[in-house]
């Protein structure tokens, strides 16, 4: 069975139950999380004025990015209820049920992939690297927040047997095209956690469409 479909069935609304906790509450989330604190903030000249997300839990970093810039947040999801909670939450923020591999029929300025690209089937890998890229505008910027460890590998998902972690280094699906060149890259770790440890070790990449 394909990961997506595990998603959509019901794992979307596991993870949701596991982390809803912590999404409601986007003002202390977005202190600490790296893709909005430093590397987002950092497109701040830029202010996009639209901002798709994939992997947007219930749009608590699109409410960011709509307070840090004013920008119109969309997302996909594949948690019903998270795209619920959102929903009564983010005024602002539209999302809907989805996941990369088909997305919105409109460009952005600013396209995320929100942690979530590691459980992607890799099958659907040159499908969601020509989704993303139709729908970003020339001159937006394409944000992936995912593992970086320091060679591609996989790791069973913790959370359903049969599930996979796929880690890697995601941007090369948009890099090795030359409309994309590198515009910011960090390399960090889960909250309190060892950066060298290939597990726990986080890349935030930002790349800019020409």
């Amino acid at each position: 069975m394909e990961q997506r479909a595990i998603f959509l069935e019901g794992e979307g609304n596991g993870w949701w139950r596991r982390n809803a906790q912590a999404l409601t509450h986007s003002h202390a989330n977005a202190i600490r999380d790296p893709a909005t604190d430093p590397v987002l903030k950092s497109l701040i000249q830029f202010k996009p004025a639209s901002v798709l997300e994939i992997g947007a839990a219930n749009g608590w970093r699109l409410d960011v990015a709509h307070r840090l810039w004013g920008a119109r947040g969309y997302g996909i999801e594949p948690s019903a209820e998270a795209v619920a909670d959102g929903a009564e939450r983010f005024a602002d923020v539209t999302l809907q049920v989805g996941t990369a591999d088909k997305l919105p029929d409109a460009q952005f300025d600013c396209v995320v992939y929100g942690f979530c690209l590691y459980l992607c089937d890799r099958s659907d890998l040159f499908r969601i690297a020509a989704e993303g890229d139709r729908v970003l505008k020339p001159g937006g910027y394409l944000v992936i927040l995912d593992f970086f460890p320091p060679h591609s590998y996989q790791n069973p998902y913790t959370h359903r047997p049969g599930v996979f972690a796929h880690k890697m280094d995601h941007s090369r699906l948009w890099s090795w095209h030359p409309a994309y060149v590198l515009w910011r890259h960090e390399v960090t770790a889960h909250e309190g956690k060892n950066p060298d440890e290939p597990n726990e070790r986080l890349g935030v990449t930002v790349l800019k469409k020409n």
